[in-house]
């Protein structure tokens, strides 16, 4: 669970969406009419009302127009405090382990999917085997039965084969991500010692931003490749991808040095 001031962003969602979403919290929870519609909310819960009358809507406003007359004063403040709220989004977006997160939860979310279907495949299945089983069936309906026995099972394996890559891709990418803050702790705790050491070089703190770059380079390449595959498996809805092939993909999520 991750907050922007205070509020929590959808991990599975773009940068876009979070933004409006992150603009739109920030001004009902800290401006007038979000504490004028959550006091409003109170009353009608106090009173036991689904509405409150328009007439007390009213004298609530008249008594809030202190609170009014201040906010109309700190719109600026409001305003500059949800644009420190976005670019700490921004900020948080730009980090690996965040772009990480968010590939390992739209794999939970396909798993979960995939779990779905399979479920209802395999109840379908249990259904159609009843009937086959049952007494008195004819050649031709027995036939058919055992026509839609084999699409059934063609349609489970394909759906098995998804919910394979997704599940392990989900389990790969936790590791990433933990792997990628782990790195970060080093990496803040040798930035530190620099700071401690007096004697240190300028050529030793080049050498060390340099190999800093390189590694968010690295975490470039290694993002755009896991989501030029995801893209790919995703796209993939006649489910016609074979099993090698989405092994390979699974065999390049990972970083190097694993």
């Amino acid at each position: 669970m991750t907050k922007i001031y205070g509020v929590e962003i959808h991990e599975s969602k773009d940068l876009g969406y979070n933004m409006r979403f992150l603009r739109k919290e920030l001004a009902t929870r800290l401006g007038f009419w979000g504490h004028f519609e959550r006091g409003v909310q109170s009353i009608a819960k106090s009173m036991e009302i689904r509405r409150v009358p328009l007439l007390i809507k009213a004298f609530y406003f008249i008594l809030l127009i202190p609170r009014y007359i201040t906010f109309q004063f700190t719109r600026k403040k409001l305003a500059q405090t949800i644009a420190d709220a976005q670019d700490a989004l921004i900020a948080h977006y730009k980090l690996p382990e965040t772009k990480v997160k968010q590939f390992r939860v739209e794999c939970g979310e396909e798993r979960d999917f995939y779990q779905r279907e399979i479920d209802l495949i395999n109840a379908e299945l249990i259904v159609l085997n009843e009937k086959y089983e049952g007494p008195n069936l004819g050649d031709k309906t027995r036939s058919e039965i055992t026509e839609l026995i084999k699409d059934y099972q063609m349609n489970l394996d394909q759906k098995l084969r998804k919910f394979s890559f997704y599940k392990s891709c989900e389990a790969r990418l936790a590791g990433i991500e933990e792997q990628i803050k782990l790195r970060g702790t080093l990496q803040d705790s040798k930035q530190k010692l620099m700071l401690l050491q007096d004697d240190e070089s300028d050529s030793s703190r080049l050498t060390a931003i340099k190999k800093e770059f390189e590694l968010y380079d690295y975490y470039g390449g290694l993002l755009e490749d896991i989501s030029m595959n995801l893209k790919k498996v995703s796209a993939d809805k006649s489910e016609k991808m074979r099993e090698a092939e989405l092994a390979e993909m699974l065999s390049r999520i990972r970083i190097s040095g694993e």
